[in-house]
C-alpha cells in the first residue's frame, strides 16, 4: 500500500526576513538599488571607497542590500567579488576583527597572479594577527597613530582600548604571528604598505558589505569602525555599510568628545538614506494582506465600509509605517481569523477584530485592560430598571485604560475605542439610547454588545487586578473631589473598588495634607452607596469594608495635621457641603468620648466640643434626608438610623419617625431595615433572621405597626419583606406568651434561609 503523502498545512507567519530579489519589491526601491549597484561596480580608483546606507530598524536596509547585490551579480562578465560580513552574528565572541580578515582573504580568493595571491594571503593573515593583538602589540610598535591616520591623543587611547577588547582572542593572533613568513621583522606600517601594493594589482575592486552594525554593543560598533578606518586606504576595496545613523553616532561620541557625527563624516565618503517607504505602498501591502483573509463570503458580508474608513483614518492607519509593522500584524491577525471562522459563518465582526488586533499588537497594555472593563465599554449592567453609568464615569474609566499609552498615541487609541465601543461616546450617554441599538449590534456581532464581548477575548486572561499606574492615577485625583468620585465609580463598575481602597490604605499617611479637604468630601459623597456591613466567611473576616477603608483614609490623613482646629474645619466644611450622611455619622460616632476609648489611648481627631458641633450638623442632615425617599434605599441606612436615635431623645425620635410610617409599605420598609441577620458558612451559606420588638419601639409604636400590617399577606410580598413580616409576627407571639425579647433566645428558632 502506498504511503499517503503528508499534507503541509498553510501558515501565515512571517519570519520578518528581508526580501531577496527585486521581484518581491513592493515599496518601489529596486531602481534605487540598481543605481547604487552601478555606482559601486564602476569604482575604479586606487583608493578605497566607503559608502553608507542609513535607515531605522525595520525600514528595509537589508532588503535594499539584497537587491543591490542581485544587481551587482546580474551580469557575470561585469561582476565583482563580494564579501558579506555580518558582525552581529559574532557579537559577544570577540572574534569580529579576526573573522573580518579571514573572510576578506576568502573573498579575494585567486584574484591576480598566483605569486601575488600567495604573498597577499600570508601578509593578510599576519596583519590580522597584529590587529587582533592591538591592545598589547600596536602600542608597543608605535604604529597606531599611523594606522588611524594620526587622530587626536584621546582618540588614540580610546581606539586602542577598543582594539584591546579583541585581545580575548590573543591565542588566534599568536597563531597568526607564527606564520609571518617574509613579514618577519617588519613594522605594521611597512606591512600595510606592502599589502597596499599587492592589492593595487587586483584586476577589479572587491565589494565589502557590512550589515546590522547598529545591532552591536557600543564597544563592538567602535571595533567595526576602527577596522574600516584602519583599512580605508587599501586600494580596490569598496565598503557598503548599513546602519541606523543615530545609533552609530551615539557610539562614536564616546571616542570623539561627543562629535560622533563629525567623526562619522571623516570615515564615510558617500552616505545615502534608505528611500522612504511611501504611505500608499505600505497601505497597499496591508490591504492586500487583509483582502486575502477577508475574501470569504461569511466574512465580507459583515464588512462595514464607512466604519472601516473611520477606524483606519482616525485610529489604526498611523500604526503601519513600514512593512515590518504590516507583517507583524497580518501574521497574528490570520490566526484570529481562523479561530473565529467556521465552515459557513464568521463569529465576530471583522472591522472590530481588526481594531482590537491593532491594539493587541501595537498597544498591548491597552488591550490587556479591555476584558476587565466590559461593563464600561458596553455600558450595560444587565436587565436592571434602575441605575445608569454616567458619562463622567465612562470618561474616567477610559483615562485609566489609556494611561499607559504615549501622549502622541492617546488620541488615536481613544478614536479606535470609540469606533469599537460606541456606547462610551456622549452621543450614547443615555441608557435608553444604548438599549435602542442593542438589537442592531447583536445582528452585526459587534464587540460592544455584551453577548459578543467575551468572544473577542477568549485567548486572554481577564483583568481582575489593579495596575500601579491606575493606583497612581487615583492617588493623584485625591485633590479633585469630582474626578476622584468618578474614578471610584468606574472602578466600582469593574469590580475593583474594594481592591483599590485596600491598596490606597497603604498610602493613607502619604496622601498630601492639602488634598484632604477634597478627599474627605469625595468619600462622604460616596459613603451612602457603600455596601452594608455583613458577617463574612472566615477567609474574608480580616478584610476591611469600604466604609472602614474610607474612615481610615480620612482619620490617618487628618491625624498628620497637628492643629485640631484645622482638622475640625476640614471635617466641618466637607460634611456641610456633602450630600452623603453615612461617613459623617461614622466620623462623629468614632470620635465621641464613649466607652473605654480614652482608657485605651484612642487618639481623637477633635476637641469634644467640636464633636458636638458636628453631631448637630449630622442630625440636621439626617432630618433633611428623611424628606426624600432616596435615603431609604441606602445600604448604610440601618447603621445611620441607630446612631441618630442614640443622639436624639426618645420622644424626638418617635415624633420624627411617626411622619415616616404612614402606610403598610412604610411599615414593611421599617421592618426590613431593622431585620436582624446571623450568617453561618458551612456546606451552605445560611442566614437566620430575627426581630426584636424593643428595637422597633425605639422608632414607633408596636400597635401602630400591627394595625398597618394587619391585612398584609406575606405571600404577596418580596422575599425580604415576607421574612421581615414573618419575624415580626413571631416577635409578637413571643411577647404575648411572656417570653423574653432577646436575640440570644431566638437562636433555637428553626427558620433558616439558604443563600443561593
Amino acid at each position: 500500500m502506498k504511503a499517503e503523502k503528508h499534507k503541509r498545512s498553510k501558515h501565515f507567519y512571517s519570519s520578518d526576513r528581508p526580501i531577496r530579489s527585486k521581484k518581491d519589491d513592493v515599496l518601489k526601491r529596486a531602481k534605487f538599488a540598481e543605481r547604487l549597484a552601478d555606482d559601486l561596480k564602476s569604482w575604479d580608483g586606487n583608493d578605497s571607497l566607503i559608502v553608507a546606507l542609513y535607515g531605522a530598524w525595520g525600514s528595509g536596509k537589508s532588503s535594499v542590500k539584497n537587491m543591490v547585490l542581485e544587481a551587482v551579480r546580474r551580469k557575470r562578465a561585469a561582476t565583482i567579488p563580494v564579501m558579506e560580513f555580518n558582525p552581529w552574528q559574532l557579537s559577544g565572541t570577540g572574534d569580529i576583527p579576526a573573522t573580518f580578515f579571514r573572510e576578506l582573504g576568502i573573498a579575494l580568493g585567486e584574484e591576480g597572479p598566483p605569486r601575488d595571491v600567495s604573498r597577499r594571503a600570508a601578509k593578510l593573515k599576519y596583519y590580522s594577527g597584529l590587529l587582533t593583538l592591538a591592545g598589547s602589540v600596536a602600542k608597543s610598535i608605535g604604529s597606531l597613530r599611523t594606522l588611524l591616520g594620526k587622530p587626536d591623543g584621546p582618540v588614540i587611547e580610546a581606539a586602542a582600548g577598543g582594539l584591546a577588547a579583541a585581545a580575548s582572542v590573543s591565542k588566534k593572533g599568536s597563531e597568526a604571528l607564527a606564520t609571518k613568513g617574509d613579514a618577519e621583522g617588519k613594522s605594521l606600517h611597512e606591512l600595510k604598505v606592502e599589502l597596499c601594493s599587492l592589492m593595487a594589482k587586483l584586476p577589479r575592486p572587491v565589494l565589502v558589505v557590512i550589515d546590522d552594525i547598529d545591532r552591536l554593543s557600543a564597544d563592538e560598533i567602535l571595533q567595526v569602525f576602527q577596522l574600516v578606518k584602519a583599512n580605508a586606504d587599501f586600494p580596490r576595496l569598496v565598503f557598503l555599510l548599513l546602519f541606523e545613523r543615530g545609533v552609530v553616532t551615539s557610539a562614536l561620541n564616546a571616542i570623539s568628545d561627543n562629535r560622533g557625527s563629525e567623526f562619522l563624516e571623516k570615515i564615510v565618503q558617500v552616505g545615502y538614506h534608505i528611500p522612504h517607504a511611501s504611505r500608499s505602498a505600505v497601505q497597499k501591502a496591508l490591504f492586500t494582506g487583509l483582502d486575502s483573509h477577508l475574501s470569504t463570503e461569511a466574512v465580507s458580508k459583515r464588512w462595514e465600509k464607512r466604519r472601516w474608513s473611520n477606524l483606519f483614518a482616525d485610529g489604526i492607519g498611523s500604526y503601519f509605517r513600514n512593512l515590518r509593522h504590516v507583517k507583524r500584524f497580518l501574521a497574528s491577525f490570520a490566526f484570529h481569523i481562523r479561530e473565529h471562522r467556521s465552515e459557513n459563518s464568521f463569529e465576530v465582526n471583522p472591522v472590530d477584530l481588526i481594531g482590537l488586533e491593532t491594539l493587541r499588537v501595537f498597544e498591548p497594555a491597552v488591550y490587556e485592560r479591555l476584558p476587565g472593563a466590559k461593563t464600561i465599554l458596553t455600558r450595560y449592567e444587565g436587565p436592571s430598571l434602575f441605575g445608569e453609568i454616567k458619562q463622567e464615569v465612562v470618561d474616567q474609566a477610559l483615562s485609566q485604560i489609556v494611561s499607559t499609552v504615549s501622549p502622541e498615541n492617546q488620541v488615536r487609541v481613544k478614536a479606535i475605542l470609540e469606533v469599537l465601543f460606541p456606547p462610551i461616546s456622549p452621543a450614547y450617554g443615555g441608557k435608553r439610547e444604548v438599549s435602542n441599538h442593542h438589537q442592531e449590534w447583536l445582528r452585526e456581532l459587534r464587540v460592544c454588545h455584551p453577548d459578543f464581548f467575551d468572544k473577542y477575548f477568549t485567548l486572554t486572561v481577564g483583568d481582575d487586578d489593579l495596575s500601579q499606574s491606575e493606583l497612581d492615577s487615583l492617588l493623584a485625583l485625591t485633590a479633585d473631589t469630582k474626578n476622584f468620585v468618578s474614578a471610584c465609580e468606574a472602578l466600582k463598575k469593574r469590580g475593583l473598588l474594594n481592591l483599590a481602597f485596600d491598596r490606597l490604605d497603604a498610602y493613607k499617611e502619604q496622601i498630601p495634607l492639602q488634598a484632604m479637604p477634597s478627599l474627605v468630601q469625595a468619600l462622604c459623597d460616596m459613603s451612602d452607596g457603600f455596601p452594608e456591613r455583613l458577617p463574612k466567611p472566615f477567609e474574608q473576616m480580616f478584610e476591611h469594608e469600604l466604609n472602614v477603608h474610607a474612615w481610615r483614609l480620612c482619620y490617618f490623613g487628618l491625624k498628620r495635621e497637628p492643629d485640631k482646629k484645622k482638622r475640625f474645619q476640614i471635617l466641618h466644611d466637607a460634611i456641610s457641603r456633602s450630600a452623603g450622611i453615612a461617613l459623617p455619622f461614622e466620623f462623629v460616632s468614632l470620635d465621641e468620648r464613649a466607652g473605654d476609648r480614652e482608657a485605651r489611648g484612642h487618639e481623637f481627631l477633635l476637641e469634644e466640643s467640636d464633636v458636638e458641633v458636628l453631631k448637630k450638623i449630622c442630625i440636621q442632615k439626617f432630618r433633611e434626608a428623611l424628606k426624600h425617599d432616596n435615603i431609604r434605599q441606602s445600604p448604610q441606612f440601618r447603621l445611620v438610623l441607630f446612631r441618630w436615635s442614640a443622639w436624639e431623645s426618645a420622644d424626638e425620635v418617635k415624633s420624627l419617625m411617626k411622619g415616616q410610617i404612614l402606610t403598610s409599605a412604610d411599615a414593611l420598609w421599617l421592618l426590613t431595615v431593622l431585620l436582624g441577620e446571623s450568617h453561618s458558612y458551612g456546606h451552605d451559606h445560611k442566614v437566620r433572621y430575627s426581630m426584636t420588638l424593643g428595637s422597633l419601639e425605639r422608632f414607633t409604636d408596636i400597635s401602630q405597626l400591627s394595625d398597618l400590617l394587619a391585612k398584609v399577606k406575606a405571600s404577596n410580598r418580596a422575599k425580604r419583606e415576607a421574612i421581615a413580616l414573618r419575624e415580626f409576627n413571631k416577635a409578637l407571639k413571643r411577647r404575648a406568651e411572656g417570653k423574653p425579647d432577646n436575640v440570644g433566645d431566638m437562636m433555637h428558632d428553626p427558620d433558616e434561609e439558604v443563600v443561593e
